[in-house]
């Protein structure tokens, strides 16, 4: 969740082409955001053990109050008491005069190929945010075995199966989760448009335009029709 505040300009360059500019300064509220998240586990052939690896990253920048443990670790995590702030304070601090800012710009263009057909293009929220208020890093790095016997199933009395699996044992394993305080950087999910619009007649046009949404590793593509 953020806010912008943008500045834009267009260029007739030609009679049959212009361009488009718009810089904006970003202003970023809450983030939540996950950079890392793997979880593998590895069997061997003659062997009663299962390897596990994990690695869990979340980034926040949400006020949270965290406990940890003698070893150093997360015990509890709590969102901030607000009690004894005022109202304007609160929204000063955590919603306008953030300290966690960042930049991005859009640009496009249209042009006239002939009298009746029109191709434009652009390029939206290329930028970031850098979050630094309350940033906060929880990480889980674990790699460790656990020797599994396996399942002896003399009836079909569901506890007595959990009880063998033993599923306290395994959730011990993944407890161990590191917290330090530090920036971090998030990018926009950009956006690529792509269209053509061809005038049939003198109050008639027919166009198509294509959308690509840039994800972390992954694009979401859309294509709408108009007439």
């Amino acid at each position: 969740y953020y806010h912008q505040l943008g500045f834009g300009y267009k260029q007739q360059v030609s009679k049959t082409f212009a361009l488009g500019l718009r810089a904006k300064f970003l202003i970023g509220v809450a983030n939540v955001s996950t950079a890392s998240s793997k979880l593998v586990l590895t069997t061997a052939q003659k062997t009663n053990y299962i390897n596990v690896e994990s690695q869990y990253i979340v980034n926040t920048n949400l006020p949270l109050e965290v406990t940890l443990n003698e070893e150093g670790f997360v015990e509890d995590v709590e969102f901030t008491n607000f009690d004894e702030e005022s109202t304007g304070s609160i929204l000063k601090k955590y919603a306008l005069m953030t300290g966690n800012y960042g930049g991005a710009i859009d640009f496009g263009f249209s042009k006239d190929i002939n009298s009746s057909i029109t191709a434009f293009g652009s390029v939206e929220d290329l930028g970031y945010i850098s979050w630094r208020q309350n940033a906060s890093k929880f990480a889980l790095y674990d790699e460790d075995s656990m020797k599994f016997e396996g399942v002896e199933i003399n009836s079909f009395n569901i506890d007595n199966i959990t009880d063998d699996i033993n599923l306290d044992s395994i959730v011990e394993n993944f407890k161990e989760i590191n917290y330090e305080k530090r920036a971090y950087k998030t990018y926009l999910p950009t956006k690529v448009y792509a269209g053509v619009r061809y005038r049939v007649a003198k109050r008639i046009n027919l166009g198509a335009l294509a959308r690509f949404e840039f994800l972390p590793h992954k694009i979401n593509p859309s294509v709408t029709l108009t007439a």
